[in-house]
């Protein structure tokens, strides 16, 4: 099975990047980026720092996240696989150019490669648990699905 590494915005696989500059709607609001959504996600939906990480630049929404960290929603990591997932669901969905790109990734495996990251990567040893990689390759899927849905016969 192929193995396909990514970690930046930029380069042949940028495009699988969270961070890769495509805005994408989803949960009621346009984000610049899947991170920008994935940050704002850690807020409840009324909080003020939603709306001010949609209008920063990602190197300031990451900050706002941290420093506002002691707001975050109480259930963040029960449901941050689930917000993940339909950002990235509504990004190559948007953006039909990239799922064809990711439809072409086959079924390769997707890791995101990125040293200290332990959770969304592979830890950078390939230790981590790659949780973008998987819910990219769960996105690839469901898009596959939804192109060929299955038939049943009555």
């Amino acid at each position: 099975m192929q193995e396909i590494r990514f970690h930046r915005p930029v380069g042949p696989w940028g495009w699988l990047s969270p961070r890769s500059p495509h805005a994408v709607r989803f949960d009621g609001r346009r984000w610049p980026t899947v991170e920008h959504g994935l940050l704002a996600g850690r807020f409840a939906a009324d909080d003020p720092c939603r709306p001010t990480i949609a209008a920063a630049s990602l190197a300031k929404a990451s900050r706002l996240a941290v420093r506002h960290r002691d707001r975050m929603r109480p259930d963040w990591i029960a449901v941050r696989d689930g917000v993940m997932f339909r950002a990235q669901l509504a990004k190559f969905a948007q953006h039909p150019h990239l799922g064809e790109r990711l439809l072409a990734t086959g079924h390769g495996l997707l890791v995101h490669h990125a040293h200290g990251q332990r959770y969304w990567a592979d830890g950078g040893d390939g230790l981590g648990p790659n949780m973008l990689g998987c819910t990219l390759m769960a996105v690839r899927e469901e898009l596959r699905r939804s192109r060929h849905p299955a038939t049943t016969a009555d």
